[in-house]
């Protein structure tokens, strides 16, 4: 009798978990796609738009969804794309759309916007390139050349703001020579329009130094050059020259090199993690169900580029700990569905949703004042570079969170 009852008992818990399930499930049956999905990346050649392009495939044949992939060389672009509701994602760094926030640079005059990180796209390795005949073998021969009176020709990708400041600031900082005029006499810029010029220009024997991806498709065609990459390690020892670098890149990871082409393989440089970037108020349930397509159909889209097996809930999850990036509330949704996302998180977040928020507020105030003013909002611009800044000066920057 008490087996019977068992049964009974057993066959109703299953029937009410069936029940209990099948809202869930139709929820998901029924959910209806946009028509089309628009991404922007960074140039064809970079991996950024080649990984994109590939998993964008798929996930169109399993949706029925129009998944387009925009490439864009600009950054500051790619943003404004993004911002005026022409995209609906854009594939960039963890630095680009906060240096954007911030104000920095060529971004100085370009209006702000409340973007939210959607899903972790790749941790990409970069570092410090020569042809591989260059007499430079480390970072500190760049040093020992420009103090023997000789020339260093550093490459500089004048379509990101952020790799200028890389390429001008950085290098001169790790080395402690950037207020030294005289050797920086023989440092020398040279300027180049896109990121796949950035990188050929070592080859082409145009630059001596530029800063590259390890990843992109560009930097493999180069290493296949007849002389070869050679990288330049920034010794993680150097705890000096590493300190001068955060103050200028506070969203920096130092880190070795794991990934990319076979020369790069265990180099000591940095790594910067591209995402997914959607605004605050893109749709709280088309951000929930990316999210949540892209995890649960990892396994089928994972092989078809080396950059897609980095979209992992592992990868994303170990970004989580130490980004300062606010996230998509559609995304946070389903994190906390699957018990990735905790209540520390939520501190984090708030914060960086608030600074956000303080940046768009300043640049209200300023962009009034200097219309009012009639002052012209133009990164060339002095007097409205300085009342920007007045707004802002005291403003904390965005960074990641090291222990």
């Amino acid at each position: 009798m008490i087996k019977k009852w068992l049964v009974v008992f057993s066959s109703v818990a299953f029937l009410a978990f069936l029940l209990a399930s099948i809202p869930h499930a139709m929820a998901q049956a029924t959910y209806k796609w946009p028509g089309d999905l628009l991404i922007t990346t960074p140039a064809v050649g970079t991996g950024s738009h080649a990984s994109t392009a590939a998993w964008g495939s798929i996930m169109e044949r399993m949706t029925g969804m129009k998944v387009r992939v925009l490439p864009d060389n600009s950054e500051g672009s790619r943003m404004q794309r993004l911002i005026g509701g022409e995209v609906l994602l854009n594939s960039a760094s963890q630095t680009e759309p906060l240096t954007y926030a911030e104000g920095l640079e060529g971004f100085l005059e370009l209006p702000k916007g409340d973007m939210r990180v959607i899903w972790h796209h790749n941790d990409t390795p970069w570092g410090w390139a020569v042809r591989g005949d260059s007499e430079l073998k480390t970072i500190y021969d760049i040093k020992k050349s420009l103090e023997a009176g000789k020339k260093v020709r550093v490459a500089v990708n004048t379509s990101s703001a952020s790799m200028i400041i890389w390429s001008e600031q950085v290098i001169p900082a790790f080395l402690g020579i950037g207020e030294n005029k005289e050797l920086m006499k023989n440092y020398i810029r040279v300027p180049l329009g896109s990121y796949p010029a950035n990188v050929k220009s070592i080859a082409e024997g145009k630059a001596d130094v530029a800063m590259v991806a390890t990843i992109s498709s560009v930097t493999y065609e180069i290493e296949a050059h007849p002389k070869g990459l050679r990288w330049l390690d920034k010794p993680l020892a150097d705890k000096k020259g590493w300190a001068e670098v955060i103050k200028l890149r506070p969203l920096t990871i130092p880190s070795k090199l794991g990934i990319g082409v076979k020369s790069a393989i265990g180099r000591e440089a940095w790594v910067s993690n591209f995402l997914y970037w959607g605004m605050a108020k893109t749709d709280p349930e088309l951000a929930y169900q990316l999210a949540k397509w892209l995890h649960q159909n990892f396994s089928a889209y994972k092989d078809a580029h080396a950059l897609c097996a980095r979209m992992s809930m592992d990868l994303f999850r170990e970004f989580l700990d130490y980004t300062g990036a606010p996230i998509h509330e559609g995304t946070i949704r389903y994190l906390k569905e699957i018990g990735k996302w905790t209540a520390k998180d939520d501190i984090w977040n708030q914060e960086a949703i608030k600074l956000m928020a303080r940046y768009i507020d300043a640049w209200k105030k300023a962009s009034a004042e200097a219309h009012e003013k009639k002052i012209k909002i133009a990164f060339d611009n002095k007097e409205w570079e300085s009342l920007w800044n007045r707004y802002v000066k005291d403003y904390p920057k965005f960074k990641v969170r090291l222990e």
